[in-house]
């Protein structure tokens, strides 16, 4: 997404110290993928609270690059046939100090992630799923 090269500027300008931030799946980890990468590297204090539904869900309800194989959509009529991409491998992987997975129905799990990451100092990255296929 467009919207980390916004915020280096400001926290490279120190209008702000911190940042939250908060996106979907399909955004963060497709047209935007390599925004997410670039950003983990130069380890920003910026909290990004991503929501994964597995569809771009602004638009025509395609896949987003988190949905499973199998998973059918208007666009993907006979299911999705790629592994779905693994953001929290690759911010593990690229060193991200705080990286974390919730579901939104488990409410308490979920405020205690976000209480954690927004205290967390540099770059973090918690993901929630709103369905349970994340549990799958």
């Amino acid at each position: 997404m467009r919207i980390y090269s916004i915020l280096m500027i400001l926290l490279q300008k120190t209008i702000f110290r911190n940042v939250l931030l908060e996106s979907g799946d399909g955004c963060m980890f497709g047209e935007g993928g390599n925004h997410f990468i670039h950003t983990i590297r130069r380890n920003p204090n910026i909290t990004n609270i991503i929501h994964d539904n597995f569809v771009y869900g602004l638009t025509k309800g395609q896949a987003s690059p988190t949905s499973r194989p199998g998973f059918m959509t208007p666009v993907q009529v006979d299911g999705v046939i790629l592994d779905p991409f693994n953001p929290l491998a690759i911010a593990i992987g690229l060193g991200a100090s705080f990286v974390a997975r919730t579901f939104a129905g488990d409410q308490e799990h979920m405020k205690t992630m976000m209480k954690k990451a927004m205290k967390h100092k540099r770059v973090c990255f918690a993901l929630y799923s709103s369905t349970l296929c994340l549990l799958q």
